[in-house]
C-alpha cells in the first residue's frame, strides 16, 4: 500500500485506485500467510504457554464493574 501511495503511476491501471490496491493486498495476504506458515516450524509449546499464562489468573471485580447481569 505504501508503494502504491508513493509510486501510483508505476502500478497497472487496475491497481492505481487505493481501494483496489487495498483489496489486492488483503487477498494476497490470504494466500501468503498460509504458505509461509506451512514452511515455518511451530513455536515451542512452553513458549506459547508462557505468552498466554496471564489468562490463567483469577480476577475478582466488584458487581458494579461486572459486565454480566
Amino acid at each position: 500500500m505504501i508503494l502504491n501511495v508513493l509510486f501510483r503511476s508505476s502500478f497497472p491501471a487496475i491497481l492505481q485506485s487505493p481501494i483496489n490496491a487495498g483489496a489486492f493486498c488483503m487477498l494476497s495476504g490470504l494466500i501468503i500467510v498460509p504458505l509461509v506458515s506451512s514452511f515455518t516450524k511451530a513455536p515451542e509449546k512452553a513458549k506459547v504457554d508462557h505468552c498466554f499464562a496471564c489468562y490463567e489468573d483469577t480476577v475478582t471485580v466488584k458487581v458494579k464493574n461486572d459486565l454480566g447481569e
